[in-house]
C-alpha cells in the first residue's frame, strides 16, 4: 500500500503536510476514541467527590446539626 507522500511524488505534485496528519489521524481512530472515552470516565470520577462534598455541605450547614 503506497502512502500519499509516495502517490503524490510519482505523479510530480507536492503534497501538503496536513494529508498526511489527518491520513495518521484516521488511521488511529479507534485507539483515540478509547483514549477519549478512559479519560472522559476519569474526569466524571475525579468530579464525583466533590460532588458529594457540596451535597453534604448543603444539607448540613443549613440545617445546623453540627455536633461541638
Amino acid at each position: 500500500m503506497k502512502t500519499l507522500a509516495e502517490i503524490s511524488a510519482a505523479s510530480g505534485r507536492a503534497t501538503a503536510p496536513h494529508h498526511e496528519l489527518w491520513q495518521a489521524l484516521t488511521a488511529c481512530r479507534h485507539g483515540n476514541c478509547a483514549v477519549a472515552a478512559a479519560s472522559a470516565l476519569i474526569n466524571v470520577l475525579y468530579l464525583t467527590g466533590s460532588f458529594f462534598m457540596l451535597e453534604v455541605y448543603d444539607r448540613v450547614l443549613p440545617s445546623r446539626s453540627i455536633r461541638p
